[in-house]
């Protein structure tokens, strides 16, 4: 039997356990950061865990990894995902699930945002005099921060004017005291007459009259999008796209009928072509292509599902409010990995779920009903656990042990159990057997699993996912991504004023959405198997360490053939990491 272990310089704290203190695991990684890890075989020996040494045995590996720098000056583009998961066991043990406004200093809104709000200011601070001037325009524009920026660099006497969504029963019901209050009125242009709604997120930085960057992504200037629910900024320095997105600002500024954009946002932002001639386009280096919408048809959705198609190896999707129809379809039908990130299931979550190839995480969190329940769950673990000659038997059917008996047990049991606590959501909390040395002394503390979660209240409508973006072949050369402000949906294709931008080539863009893809889409899935799971269940079936979700070490190598089984998770995963 092997188990292998992972060592790394990461802060990794074991304090004594006093009152005073907590057992803390902290896997945060820190931009710019060369970091070392060891991966370590270990066998069993005489019932203890072992480095192998002998014949046949594995040798421990090192691995050097540097993180990126939040900004690379050699890159055209800075990419900033908001942490995204309020609901979590960091912000729990962090802020005791207080509301954000009610932690002292800021703190919680500060790592929520995750620099989400400094880089958004930062944009607007560039504005720094008369040679420069922001085009902006937005939906949801009610964050009086984000409207005292935007005032501060007209008072720097830089040449400020956005146009926001302004119909009737939308987000001016909130936008125009906002506004008010922030004293810019006079830097607004009013947007009434589309079809749809005025759902851009875009904001165009230009310097002698030429644009030369824009700041783009899925953030409504509030702070539920900036702190709340899952968003991302993307800045795409270069001249061309941001001349293209001052070309679409200044349509939108004449506030003009949806009829009349359509005709303009196919014209001027034709459909791309196919993936093989982008790909073609962008060489060794990267291509990119903005696409605009109110459009004629829902030809790009048509497009969006090609893509999924000729996905080689594997693809990712965020969708908010549920799938569309037709990616839907191209979902129930992939042969690669496809990876799903939803708010909630939507209407055709039927139609792709039963794929096993498609791996969906839905937003959610380990509520009071999941607390309890892992807590029953543990409790009865507890209980069961018996002191033998031969180590702790698992529970089998054995008679209760009594509380010095649980006590006596803990240290063995722990070595029985793993769990993985699940929250990767940037700040980590570690591995879930950290629980079991905080409970030995007493068997109240075997409740400790997980602590209950909350959401932060910010969110009135999209509690956990509000990004929107497709990567197709995420690690190969040649990597392809759509993200900004549609939802992948008939409306946002053919009625609500939407810009989409296409970037293909660029690895270190890729690389850095992938990332924050997987990161949500662990947390969530881990959440979402437990509440699918319920632990009021597990006690039934704890005695097979081969079951799913057992807690207990599996005591041979089994648990690795699902990994070497065609068409499992497990396999998949493997094979597009390998």
């Amino acid at each position: 039997c092997v188990c292998v272990c992972v060592f790394s310089p990461i802060e990794i704290l074991f304090p004594h356990e006093t009152n005073e203190k907590k057992n803390t695991r902290d896997y945060t990684v820190h931009p710019g950061t060369a970091y070392t890890f060891t991966v370590v075989p270990l066998y069993k020996r005489d019932k203890l865990l072992v480095e192998g040494s002998g014949p046949g045995q594995a040798a421990r590996v090192t691995i050097q990894i540097a993180t990126e720098a939040l900004h690379d000056p050699a890159s055209k583009h800075d990419v900033i995902f908001n942490r995204g998961v309020a609901g979590s066991q960091a912000y729990a043990k962090k802020f005791a699930n207080k509301p954000p406004a009610d932690v002292p200093g800021g703190e919680a809104f500060k790592w929520l945002g995750r620099g989400l709000d400094d880089a958004l200011f930062a944009f607007f601070a560039e504005a720094s005099g008369p040679e420069w001037a922001l085009r902006g325009a937005v939906y949801e524009f009610k964050h009086i921060p984000v409207l005292q920026a935007l005032r501060a660099a007209h008072e720097r006497g830089a040449d400020v004017r956005v146009v926001y969504d302004a119909k009737a029963k939308g987000p001016v019901v909130e936008s125009d005291p906002a506004i008010a209050q922030a004293g810019v009125g006079h830097l607004m242009l009013r947007r009434e007459h589309s079809t749809g709604i005025a759902h851009n997120k875009f904001f165009v930085l230009l310097r002698g009259g030429k644009a030369v960057a824009v700041l783009t992504g899925s953030v409504n200037m509030t702070e539920s999008g900036i702190y709340g629910q899952s968003n991302l900024l993307h800045v795409v320095r270069d001249a061309a796209i941001a001349q293209k997105y001052l070309e679409f600002w200044t349509e939108l500024a004449q506030d003009p009928k949806t009829a009349l954009l359509r005709k303009w946002c196919c014209s001027a932002t034709p459909e791309p072509a196919s993936l093989d001639v982008l790909r073609q386009a962008a060489g060794q280096g990267e291509h990119l292509q903005a696409v605009f919408s109110p459009r004629s048809s829902d030809s790009m959705l048509q497009y969006y599902a090609q893509l999924l198609h000729a996905a080689g190896a594997a693809s990712c999707l965020t969708a908010a409010f549920g799938v569309n129809t037709l990616l839907a379809a191209e979902l129930a039908g992939a042969q690669r990995p496809a990876f799903v990130l939803l708010e909630k299931p939507g209407r055709t979550f039927g139609v792709f779920a039963s794929n096993p190839r498609v791996h969906v995480a839905i937003g959610t969190i380990l509520d009071k009903a999941m607390h309890d329940g892992q807590k029953r769950f543990s409790e009865h673990l507890a209980r069961q656990a018996v002191p033998k000659a031969g180590g702790v038997v698992p529970p089998t059917g054995a008679a209760a042990g009594s509380a010095s008996d649980v006590d006596a047990a803990a240290a063995e049991l722990q070595q029985l159990t793993t769990h993985d606590d699940g929250d990767s959501d940037g700040d980590g909390d570690g591995n879930g057997k950290a629980a079991w040395a905080a409970g030995r002394g007493s068997l109240a503390g075997w409740h400790c699993f997980w602590q209950e979660e909350v959401l932060s209240g910010l969110n009135e409508h999209v509690q956990f996912l509000h990004t929107k973006f497709l990567l197709v072949d995420p690690l190969s050369d040649q990597p392809v991504l759509v993200s900004g402000s549609g939802n992948f949906s008939t409306a946002s294709v053919k009625n609500n004023d939407e810009n989409m931008l296409i970037v293909v080539g660029n690895t270190r863009v890729a690389d850095i959405y992938f990332t924050e893809f997987l990161r949500l889409h662990d947390h969530w899935r881990f959440r979402q198997q437990l509440r699918e799971q319920h632990f009021v269940k597990w006690t039934a079936r704890t005695a097979d360490p081969h079951s799913e979700f057992s807690p207990y070490l599996c005591p041979d190598d089994s648990w690795t053939r699902s990994y070497f089984q065609d068409g499992t998770r497990h396999n998949q995963e493997m094979k597009l990491f390998a």
